[in-house]
């Protein structure tokens, strides 16, 4: 399907925002992992990481997504931040300077 430079643009917005905020709630993850740890040592830190973790699971299967054709892009963490263009429809993702 052709799409319009400003559907297109509108796609790569969408999909940086999402990546975004992935990335965002993986560093709370971790850091309330790291708060857990801290106060509770290492006995009952493992139950909040294992929650946040499959949060984080459950937002990736929900939002990793093409913005164009709405197919999942794939389970891999690396596939996640390095994805440029949708395997699916083609649809570029993410600009060729940009990461």
């Amino acid at each position: 399907m052709a799409y319009t430079t400003e559907q297109l643009l509108t796609f790569r917005a969408t999909y940086r925002r999402r990546r975004r905020r992935l990335l965002v709630l993986f560093g709370l993850v971790m850091l309330a992992s790291l708060a857990l740890l801290l106060l509770y040592g290492e006995r009952n830190w493992n139950i909040g990481f294992a929650v946040g973790v499959a949060g984080l699971i459950v937002l990736a299967v929900i939002d990793h997504r093409c913005p164009a054709c709405r197919k999942y892009l794939g389970s891999s963490v690396a596939g996640m931040l390095l994805i440029r263009q949708c395997p699916k429809c083609g649809v570029t993702l993410v600009d060729q300077g940009a990461a």
